[in-house]
């Protein structure tokens, strides 16, 4: 994968990491959520690029659960999902740089 490419998901995985905590501000929180999400798309369309199937679907489900226009709710679960998915994109940038 490109370096900006691993740059973008670097960015969108701290962001994922500290949305649940309340550590983004709650008027930059929606800002917050767009832009973990086209880091997300964006690393999906990467490794759909790449001929990565498994980071591709993992990027593009991500992608589809955090995009804020239709907000899924993921009541009890939100702070296990956002910190896996976090997690799961560091792993990626880390395997790839």
């Amino acid at each position: 994968m490109p370096r900006w490419s691993l740059v973008v998901l670097s960015v969108g995985a701290v962001l994922l990491a500290v949305l649940p905590f309340d550590w983004v501000p709650g008027s930059y929180e929606l800002g917050a959520r767009w832009v973990a999400a086209i880091a997300l798309g964006t690393g999906a369309v990467v490794a759909g690029q790449q001929n990565s199937a498994l980071w591709c679907g993992v990027f593009a489900a991500s992608a589809v659960i955090f995009q804020p226009l239709l907000p899924i709710d993921l009541k009890d679960y939100a702070l296990y999902v956002h910190v896996s998915v976090a997690i799961l994109t560091a792993i990626c940038v880390v395997r790839h740089w």
